[in-house]
């Protein structure tokens, strides 16, 4: 490996239960728990199995599947009867993998990011998104209160007036895809102004500084590290009622992965970037850059003491944001629109604005006005780095 290029090994302790996931939902039907065990069936082997026993059971399973709270227990009692040898031995013929339950799931469940061998792990994708909010962060932080004012806050207020002026902004579809954007527009006026050759164009997408840090995915877990649990939202300092069923990933579990720096790349955007458009020394960008742990434990830092100043309004106890150890990263669902973007730095009454249009929800609202948190009051998500 070029000498340029350094790469050091991290350690990520979870402090607390963490929950990265996709899209994808296991259906209810796909579910069984059994022996303290959450089993989530492979719908491949679940459906060779039954049609290892007649075709009647095919016809009773096509029916049950398609009811909305199919529970399959019910299935297999009626097709295995309560003979617990032969539960044992159909759950190992069938299952993908299973996990550990702290409460049974009673409607479908959001699995944890895994392998294609089911192995958890943590996406450098997600640490990276995590550093990139950071150093953006540290960046508008540290600016002038003028100069942040004209970078962030003005974009912001244009964005706002953009999306309430355009005619399709009723359509959720449009307002979900401005979101989307929202972050991607701004984060390009921070890191798409630097130039990495004398050829570059304007915002060149190459022309990203932050390509110079490469983040490893973590090693993988084993298939049953995960625990299936039950989280609630908190709204006003009270549950509402809401209950939703995650993998998580539990609080004490290590996790090791890479970092790579590229200094023969900074130093090349540091020669070619003689100017830039933000006012800030050109110099404490690229201090900033290069120690991206030191930008994520600032910004961690700043996050957790507001979520502190505002837990009595969000779950009614700031005492389950104090750890043993004090975080320096927050990751994954649960820690909602501050834990992945900048929106700290704003005013509030322009926080509260962008989140009534993007939320749907009534301006000057607090934020954040709700929280996930599981079902032992614990919050998600928060964990230490350390080499």
């Amino acid at each position: 490996m070029s000498s340029f290029i350094k790469t050091k090994t991290f350690k990520l302790k979870l402090l607390s239960p963490l929950h990265i996931g996709g899209s994808e939902k296991i259906p209810f039907y796909q579910l069984i728990v059994f022996d303290g065990k959450c089993y989530v069936l492979d719908e491949r082997k679940l459906v060779e199995e039954i049609i290892k026993r007649g075709e009647a059971f095919v016809d009773q399973f096509t029916q049950f599947a398609s009811k909305e709270r199919a529970k399959m227990s019910d299935f297999i009692v009626k097709m295995l009867g309560g003979d617990r040898k032969k539960w044992i031995e159909f759950l190992e013929n069938t299952k993908a993998y299973y996990s550990k339950v702290k409460t049974s799931p009673k409607r479908e469940l959001s699995p944890f990011i895994r392998t294609p061998l089911y192995q958890p792990y943590i996406p450098g994708s997600s640490i990276k998104g995590a550093m990139r909010t950071a150093i953006m962060y540290i960046i508008l932080k540290r600016m002038s209160e003028e100069e942040r004012d004209r970078i962030l806050n003005s974009f912001v207020r244009r964005e706002i007036e953009k999306i309430k002026s355009n005619q399709q902004r009723r359509g959720k579809y449009f307002i979900r895809n401005r979101e989307k954007m929202f972050s991607k527009d701004l984060e390009m006026t921070i890191f798409q102004k630097f130039y990495i050759d004398s050829n570059q164009t304007k915002f060149d997408p190459h022309s990203d500084v932050l390509r110079a840090i490469k983040v490893s995915d973590s090693k993988p877990l084993p298939p049953d590290s995960a625990v299936v649990e039950e989280v609630h939202v908190y709204t006003r300092g009270r549950p509402t009622g809401i209950q939703i069923f995650v993998e998580t990933v539990p609080t004490g579990t290590e996790l090791e992965f890479n970092i790579s720096v590229n200094y023969q790349l900074l130093q090349q955007s540091y020669n070619y970037t003689k100017s830039l458009s933000i006012n800030f020394p050109r110099d404490e960008i690229f201090e900033i850059i290069r120690n991206p742990i030191n930008a994520l434990t600032e910004w961690t830092h700043d996050l957790l003491e507001y979520e502190r100043r505002v837990a009595k309004n969000t779950v009614g106890n700031s005492l389950i944001y104090y750890f043993d150890t004090e975080p320096n990263i927050h990751l994954g669902w649960g820690g909602g629109l501050l834990a992945t973007t900048v929106d700290l730095l704003l005013p509030d009454k322009l926080r509260a604005d962008l989140l009534a249009l993007f939320k749907n929800r009534r301006p000057y609202l607090p934020v954040p006005a709700s929280r996930r948190i599981t079902a032992e009051r614990k919050p998600l998500g928060w964990g230490r780095i350390t080499n």
